[in-house]
């Protein structure tokens, strides 16, 4: 039978921010309108205020402190069952799907690409991956690297696309869903003096989402592009050499799989994507941010209830998931996108396999998977739940699931099933209907942060500097900066960029008539205006991610945020001088914050050391939303 609740969006999140340029054209000069007065002030106010009221009308005005009230904690009963009645998310509508002699333009256009791809890969992994490898292995491994990059000449094999029209964070796009198959016939070759060790036999087999997005009710009609995974590929290789390392080839070989995983999860698996947009000089009534970091649509409350159908002939022990012998435990592993949970080998209560999990599109694969750990530690594969989705789970919340076993120790008759139970729950600007907890499922809410750029730091220290945000007992340290040259613009000069900047953050006027006098004392026609805005070409540190973090208790809310520079890692060169409180979000329009933050240098903990040349400024917009039983 059909579902209501029914998913079909797609979203993922960038590892970098591709920004916006400005425009070639205009003078940077003041300078007067020609022509009839009136006539020309009269389009000129009115061009102003389309393009004033399409930045406004981004932030929807949807709560006020007044209507505010604190944390009222609900049972989820009879209101969490008349709320699911009215869907989660609107059906997407299916295309025709294309497979084998369908995809030769396909196959072809890579091959017309694929020289140029190959050299991009190859400078990525010697530029970006050798040193996160170096920094993950200790002395005197740490001296790896590269010496021989080649991807051969066999591309990448695809079949079966599924296109789907969607609307993602309410932005319509189309989705090309294709599974992806690579034999590398290609070698790599890594050298810690004077070993060499060779990874051949490489192979990666996954589904890649290519959207559209967002489509535009003007030219250029389809404004960007994202790519993103929907969980992990499957990476493959063989390892030849490093006998003379001895034991310290399994160090090696063990940091290099986990450091590639996390690097795929990081650049590609949702919510992380690739986003590239030509929306240059037409991103005036478009939130980039959310095109760029999308955010998730809900959270699922998911319990790991039981696993049922252990053969006690086969494996020499007895019970379900949580009960221990002295022979062996068994726990479950949880994984969505880019996040991963486990259960405990031993559970106290049932209220230990309660987990919540931010749910980014309905088609994301929920891969759970059943070890058993002896006495001696030693972990023994049990059983995967094949091709789960939140979906399937959206349409049975209650439902024991049937494991697919790698070994044929298991009977038909007593197969084993692993018992999942779902809730799931809206994400809203408001505190009336969050639900109770239930064991480590005890978020109140989250906050959304998209981390954009920083200025003030001397370009010298732009590079590899890190943000840590923390929230209570909870601290995420988020991905090292990149440094972006601020442009020198002969059309725009750099005061006037600066100038620009400085005015629309400090003045108290209204943005219709901060966009007027700007254009007025400037010279540059709203849409220069309107794209300094957007970019901040003086923010010269960058980071482009999102970042989410769980609020167990929203009334007690404070953040506290510190830049760490790479020249001094883990300590705070500066840091924020009072913390952001929930008050002061619940506050903002619709519980979201966006303007720059002042971070003070603490020159006691940089042993006086002077790393900035100007104040210190945070670009980033935060946002707060309460786990509710109601959409708002």
């Amino acid at each position: 039978d059909s579902c209501p609740f029914f998913w079909g969006k797609t979203l993922a999140a960038s590892p970098r921010s591709m920004g916006l340029s400005l425009s070639n054209h205009g003078c940077a000069c003041p300078s007067m309108p020609k022509g009839s007065p009136n006539r020309q002030n009269s389009d000129f106010d009115e061009k102003i205020e389309q393009i004033v009221e399409a930045q406004v009308t981004q932030l929807s005005a949807t709560s006020s402190r007044s209507q505010l009230s604190r944390i009222n904690l609900r049972s989820t009963t009879q209101e969490y069952n008349n709320d699911m009645s009215h869907g989660l998310l609107e059906r997407a509508e299916e295309g025709p799907s294309a497979a084998g002699d369908d995809l030769k333009w396909l196959h072809w256009l890579l091959g017309q690409h694929w020289p140029y791809l190959k050299k991009s890969m190859e400078k990525v992994i010697k530029k970006e991956l050798e040193p996160i490898i170096q920094e993950a292995l200790p002395k005197p491994l740490n001296k790896i690297s590269f010496q021989d990059i080649d991807f051969g000449d066999v591309m990448p094999n695809f079949s079966d696309i599924h296109p789907v029209f969607d609307i993602q964070n309410d932005f319509k796009g189309v989705s090309l869903e294709m599974g992806v198959t690579w034999h590398c016939a290609g070698k790599i070759v890594m050298v810690l003096d004077p070993v060499r060790i060779g990874l051949d036999n490489i192979s990666l087999e996954g589904t890649v989402l290519l959207k559209l997005r967002p489509i535009l009710d003007r030219l250029p009609i389809i404004g960007g592009m994202q790519i993103t995974m929907l969980s992990p590929p499957q990476v493959q290789w063989n390892f030849t050499g490093g006998l003379a390392l001895g034991l310290q080839m399994d160090v090696v070989t063990r940091t290099l799989r986990k450091v590639v995983a996390d690097i795929l999860s990081d650049l590609l698996v949702v919510p992380n994507q690739i986003f590239v947009h030509w929306l240059e000089g037409h991103a005036i009534d478009i939130d980039m941010d959310i095109l760029e970091f999308p955010e998730p649509e809900i959270v699922m409350r998911l319990c790991v209830c039981g696993v049922e159908g252990l053969d006690l002939d086969s494996y020499a022990h007895s019970c379900g998931w949580g009960c221990y012998t002295a022979q062996l435990s068994s726990y479950v592993m949880l994984q969505l996108g880019a996040r991963n949970c486990q259960t405990p080998a031993i559970r106290s209560s049932e209220s230990e396999g309660w987990f919540d999990l931010l749910v980014y599109t309905g088609d994301q694969h929920v891969n759970v998977e059943v070890f058993s750990q002896d006495i001696t530690y030693q972990d023994v594969h049990l059983g995967i739940v094949e091709g789960l989705t939140v979906q399937n789970l959206v349409q049975q919340p209650e439902w024991k699931w049937p494991l697919s076993q790698r070994t044929d120790r298991g009977s038909e008759d007593k197969a084993m099933k692993v018992e999942l139970s779902a809730k799931f729950f809206h994400l809203s600007p408001t505190s009336e209907f969050v639900p109770t907890g239930k064991g480590n499922a005890d978020t109140q809410a989250f906050l959304f942060v998209h981390l954009r750029s920083c200025r003030g730091i001397k370009d010298d220290f732009c590079e590899g500097a890190r943000i840590r945000f923390k929230v209570g007992d909870e601290e995420v340290l988020g991905k090292s900066s990149y440094y972006h040259p601020m442009v020198d613009d002969t059309a725009i000069a750099t005061p006037t960029q600066k100038m620009v900047e400085h005015l629309w953050e400090t003045s108290d006027l209204p943005e219709k008539e901060m966009m007027k006098l700007i254009v007025e004392m400037t010279g540059l026609s709203p849409e220069e205006v309107s794209s300094i805005v957007h970019s901040r070409p003086t923010f010269t540190m960058r980071w482009g991610q999102f970042v989410a973090i769980g609020v167990k208790d929203v009334d007690g809310m404070s953040v506290q945020i510190s830049l760490e520079l790479k020249k001094m890692p883990g300590v705070g060169y500066a840091k924020l001088e009072e913390p952001i409180t929930a008050d002061r979000l619940m506050e903002a329009e619709d519980w979201v914050l966006d303007q720059p933050i002042a971070l003070k240098p603490d020159l006691m903990a940089s042993g006086n050391r002077i790393f900035h040349s100007d104040e210190i400024e945070l670009n980033a917009r935060f946002k707060l939303r309460c786990v509710s039983m109601h959409k708002r």
